[in-house]
């Protein structure tokens, strides 16, 4: 089976378009699938005729999972992040609509064949897993390419499968990409289909029917009261929509940004004057919306016995407040140590999930995140003397749309916290509070030896250093401190050295 791929809605920020030589992405939705895709949209609209798009002011919420690949050891995955500001501005795409998804599960999959290759047998069979595996939400798969061996492929949708693939460049604030592919899951096909392989031409008659896939369709015409045969044909040709002009894809390759005024006519001679800003169309910045029978084709859809698996209760939550109170570490603090560093947050009301991104120096694609929610996690694979910046964000299901936190840094330590050289004569420290101002140590030493005792406070400034003669066993010291807080202690000799924290209240 061959594939004859169609450019699509595309990461553009500004008002430059690509060029009709060399587009920067396109979708990967076949004209076999376009055809399914369609012809189920006229399947749901003969079963349920009568079911139009009311505003009623209730909102309906849809379930989206989003699948996170990467490399069979991890690398590679894009930004949890990502997720966040996608699906915020896929919402805000949906809105007037009274349509909006939120987040049923984030799904972290460590496998280099489908993150590499979504498209080939063995990343299909993956997406396929997936799917069947998660039938409860959109789901929809990110990986490093939709479609390997068509790098211009940005995403598609897979109407056998029912999911939807994204190379992870897509995901992001842009939001139109995947808003075109979750029209193509509910039942949309292009407004243009049936020119995906077909380039328009002044300079020859416009014809009566094209073909896509084998398959020939009928031409639009600007007339919405044309008749063939005694049917419109705005309702039997291209998307099979009313209320979407003809349009014979020609956003492709079009510069004169959201009004069009080329040189297309219909078959009647009529000129064509398309929908610029519909979401299933090619004028890449200016999509922002879907029609009214669109959206009741979508809503057909979801209304579906094949979509039941979508429609369960659902109660969305509060609003999650912006700001989070970090506890530890602080802005610019040193921490205790490297090897066991406590991060901790005080709860926020309405959250269920915190995200955790923490990395060197910045914040980049290079960082970790995870999600948990607990409002502390304890790291232990940090570099010692060595600058961190690290940032929680609090949301659930509906709410992730406010604005994620500044980075907060921070200097791990220079020696580890509670940790043993392994050949050091020092076995052990204990500490107790004696008085006030006054901690008693406790060290035990298997032989006699020569060491040091050292404080620091929680700057990593030194306070207190003192020669110490061990002996075997059991030696006690008495220190007294400065002020109230925490503090580092070093017991050090040749043999190795054994540090911890105390605390003085």
């Amino acid at each position: 089976m061959y594939k004859i791929f169609t450019f699509s809605i595309f990461l553009i920020l500004g008002t430059e378009l690509f060029s009709q030589i060399k587009p920067y992405g396109f979708c990967g939705t076949s004209p076999e699938d376009q055809l399914i895709i369609r012809d189920r949209m006229f399947q749901n609209r003969e079963k349920m005729d009568k079911l139009v798009q009311v505003r009623t002011g209730a909102i309906r919420y849809i379930p989206v999972n989003y699948h996170l690949a990467a490399n069979t050891d991890g690398t590679g995955r894009m930004r949890i992040v990502n997720v966040y500001t996608n699906l915020c501005a896929i919402n805000k795409l949906f809105e007037a609509h009274e349509i909006q998804f939120y987040l049923r599960n984030i799904n972290f999959i460590n496998n280099t064949a489908l993150y590499d290759d979504p498209s080939s047998a063995l990343g299909s069979a993956w997406c396929n897993s997936l799917a069947n595996n998660n039938r409860n939400a959109v789901n929809i798969i990110c990986a490093r390419v939709a479609n390997k061996p068509e790098p211009g492929v940005l995403a598609f949708y897979n109407p056998g499968g029912d999911y939807i693939v994204s190379g992870i460049g897509s995901v992001n604030a842009n939001g139109t990409t995947l808003a075109h592919e979750i029209g193509h899951f509910f039942s949309l096909a292009h407004t243009f289909y049936g020119w995906e392989s077909t380039t328009y031409s002044c300079n020859t008659p416009t014809p009566l029917t094209v073909f896509i896939g084998g398959q020939s369709v009928q031409v639009e015409y600007v007339n919405r009261d044309k008749r063939i045969n005694g049917q419109l044909v705005c309702k039997i040709a291209a998307d099979g929509f009313c209320d979407t002009p003809a349009d014979y894809n020609l956003g492709f390759g079009w510069n004169g940004g959201c009004v069009y005024s080329g040189c297309a006519v219909d078959p009647d001679g009529d000129t064509l004057d398309p929908d610029e800003r519909n979401m299933m169309s090619y004028f890449l910045s200016c999509l922002q919306t879907f029609t009214t029978e669109q959206v009741a084709a979508i809503n057909r859809d979801y209304n579906g016995n094949h979509r039941n698996y979508l429609k369960a209760a659902f109660t969305p939550q509060n609003v999650v407040p912006s700001e989070i109170n970090i506890i530890s570490p602080i802005d610019q603090s040193v921490t205790e140590g490297f090897n066991i560093v406590k991060f901790q947050w005080e709860p926020v009301p309405n959250a269920t999930h915190y995200l955790v991104e923490y990395g060197e120096t910045s914040l980049t694609n290079k960082n970790v995140s995870f999600i948990t929610k607990r409002t502390d996690t304890t790291l232990t694979n940090l570099v010692s003397n060595k600058r961190y910046a690290y940032r929680v964000f609090a949301y659930n299901n509906t709410h992730f749309c406010h604005a994620i936190m500044n980075p907060i840094s921070f200097v791990t330590g220079k020696f580890s916290v509670s940790t043993k050289d392994i050949t050091t004569s020092i076995q052990s420290i204990n500490w107790y509070q004696v008085s006030e101002l006054e901690l008693e140590f406790n060290v035990n030493s298997i032989n006699a030896v020569s060491s040091n005792i050292e404080l620091f406070n929680m700057q990593g400034k030194k306070v207190f250093s003192q020669y110490l003669n061990l002996q075997t066993g059991a030696n006690q010291i008495s220190i007294n401190f400065p002020v109230k807080g925490t503090y580092l202690y070093r017991v050090s000799s040749t043999s190795g050295a054994l540090s911890g924290k105390c605390l003085i209240l």
